[in-house]
């Protein structure tokens, strides 16, 4: 939607995207708005603001996109290397495909021997479909963007200037492997968390002059701008889940172990501009 008249402009939209992947547990789906203001609130003065959100779910399996592509874990790699006569199911010997007396989920066959008396000679401990299945591996963001601004003309070719820029970006990671099949299944299943916030600040203050006298004219500028960032990270991850697939830390019974970091960063300039013309 968008509207205004000389002294008042708007602009507001929102979207929706879901974008399924082609494996199992991947895709991303996003939320997002925005809002744009302008208003002229004297002859001399001018406001605005530029303000965007947006909410994201990226499911993304790991090992999928590893730049070497020969990961045991790549679905793609292991498709294009492995023969068809390895068996992607443990099956009983009518041919159905056995079910964990437990959980009641699909028996995935790894080639490590588990249910069949038998190992694979080739890529041992691996089937990229059933860990595709059972693990989880995902990133959540919310991201904030926005922008102030004010135009102040006091006198005739002098235009004041001063902008506020803030991005907050909060980013969590889950993870989780099943403790039942697959590589973590001899430490129980590995969960984990982890939390990047980062926050920045940009700050930019402008002074222009603009004058003319028959055929000649000026042009000056005068500006400083400064950026701050603050970046704070922690993660933490278990072993032996309680609960297949919950990706909490708290959901593990030991091998607990976390840490975090904190970085900032700053910079600042003066800059100018002198231009005529004759």
């Amino acid at each position: 939607m968008s509207g205004g008249n000389e002294r008042f402009n708007y602009y507001w939209g929102s979207g929706y995207l879901n974008d399924e992947g082609i494996i199992d547990n991947s895709g991303y789906k996003r939320y997002s708005t925005r809002l744009n203001v302008d208003y002229l609130a004297k002859s001399w003065l001018k406001v605005g603001a530029n303000l965007g959100y947006a909410c994201s779910n990226s499911a993304y399996p790991e090992s999928q996109t590893n730049k070497d592509g020969t990961s045991s874990a790549n679905a793609f790699y292991v498709a294009n290397s492995m023969a068809p006569v390895y068996p992607m199911y443990v099956r009983t010997p009518d041919g159905n495909i056995m079910h964990h007396p437990t959980t009641g989920q699909q028996i995935f066959d790894f080639g490590d021997g588990q249910y069949v008396p038998y190992e694979r000679n080739f890529m041992s401990i691996s089937n990229p479909v059933g860990d595709l299945k059972n693990n989880v591996h995902e990133y959540l963001t919310d991201l904030f963007t926005g922008r102030w601004y004010a135009n102040v003309m006091p006198l005739k070719g002098l235009t004041l200037t001063a902008s506020l820029g803030l991005t907050v970006d909060n980013t969590r990671e889950h993870s989780a492997t099943s403790p039942l099949i697959g590589q973590s299944a001899n430490s129980g299943g590995e969960a984990g968390q982890s939390l990047t916030h980062q926050r920045s600040l940009n700050q930019q203050y402008l002074a222009t002059y603009k004058t003319s006298r028959g055929l000649h004219s000026a042009d000056f500028l005068l500006g400083f701008e400064r950026y701050d960032r603050h970046t704070e990270e922690f993660y933490a991850n278990g072993q032996y889940l309680y609960r297949d697939g919950v990706w909490a830390v708290n959901n593990t019974i030991n091998q607990r172990k976390g840490g975090g970091k904190h970085k900032e960063y700053s910079t600042a300039g003066f800059f100018g501009r002198q231009l005529r013309l004759v």
